[in-house]
């Protein structure tokens, strides 16, 4: 189990690295929570279709502000 995720939390990361993508199977095991993407994150972010999330966090090479209004499309907003 990850630390600081409850049972209602999922994470999922996207890496076009297989080699990193096999570290974090190898940390996070068998938690259904954690959905380990092996992609190039432009063309994920293009094709996904799915629920928005809460929180997005972008760690890459400057080429991750390319795709800037997509990520932020896929926002929750917060209503007050």
């Amino acid at each position: 189990m990850v630390d600081g995720m409850d049972t209602d939390s999922t994470l999922t990361s996207v890496d076009n690295d297989p080699q990193l993508v096999n570290i974090a199977e190898d940390f996070f095991g068998k938690d259904v929570r954690i959905d380990l993407v092996l992609e190039d994150g432009a063309k994920w972010i293009d094709e996904y279709k799915g629920p928005g999330f809460d929180l997005i966090f972008a760690d890459a090479w400057p080429g991750k502000y390319s795709h800037l209004d997509e990520v932020f499309s896929l926002l929750k907003v917060a209503r007050i």
